[in-house]
């Protein structure tokens, strides 16, 4: 489902994210170097959902949003993309087959179901609300003092994608440290506003 977006002040929001020449790619990196498990395991289910790359950009701007990256049975993307002056969304609902020996590797896709997205106000109205709750901004939860640390979180990860940029970031737990962290409550706003745009029901929720 799509519609044409004439908010003017969203379009130049967005396109201000990145005035220099130059592409801005930014990924989170562990103290000795590597990606997280969470840009790993991205990688990793992009290809098994034949998903294009978002590392080097996008011809317009696209969102995902991961639900539960970390291995549990259902798991969710929503993909909300502007193509041609048209907004557009879906989300996909899939069950990972996970390696028995390596639990950090996937082996299928088992279930993969896909649903189009029309916001119930209109995408002119649901993009506005979620620039205000900092979607393209929000910092890397693991780079944010005094974020709690949880042994076994629920995660949701972001991307966000324009034809000269390219941002990663995941909050662990965020249902969790949405008390304390002022981000990681910008986050909850976002996904309540998707759950009451597009009438989901979102996972993980701890």
């Amino acid at each position: 489902m799509s519609c044409n977006n004439n908010d003017e002040s969203s379009s130049l929001y967005i396109a201000s994210l990145n005035k220099s020449d130059t592409f801005l790619r930014d990924i989170p990196y562990k103290l000795n170097g590597t990606t997280t498990i969470f840009y790993d395991f991205k990688n990793n289910y992009e290809k098994k959902l034949g998903l294009q790359t978002l590392n080097n950009g996008f011809d317009s701007v696209t969102i995902r949003l991961w639900c539960g990256l970390i291995p549990k049975n259902l798991q969710q993307l929503i993909i909300i993309e502007n193509l041609k002056g048209k907004w557009s969304g879906k989300i996909i609902n899939y069950i990972a087959d996970y390696n028995k020996i390596d639990h950090f590797s996937i082996d299928s896709i088992i279930h993969e179901e896909i649903k189009n997205l029309n916001p119930r106000s209109n995408w002119n109205n649901l993009i506005k609300n979620i620039i205000e709750f900092k979607i393209f901004t929000l910092t890397e939860g693991n780079l944010i003092p005094n974020y709690p640390d949880f042994s076994d979180p629920g995660s949701i990860t972001i991307e966000v994608a324009t034809k000269n940029m390219y941002r990663f970031y995941t909050y662990e737990a965020p249902f969790d440290a949405k008390g304390s962290i002022s981000e990681a409550s910008n986050l909850i706003n976002i996904l309540g506003l998707l759950e009451k745009e597009f009438s989901l029901t979102l996972y993980p929720k701890y």
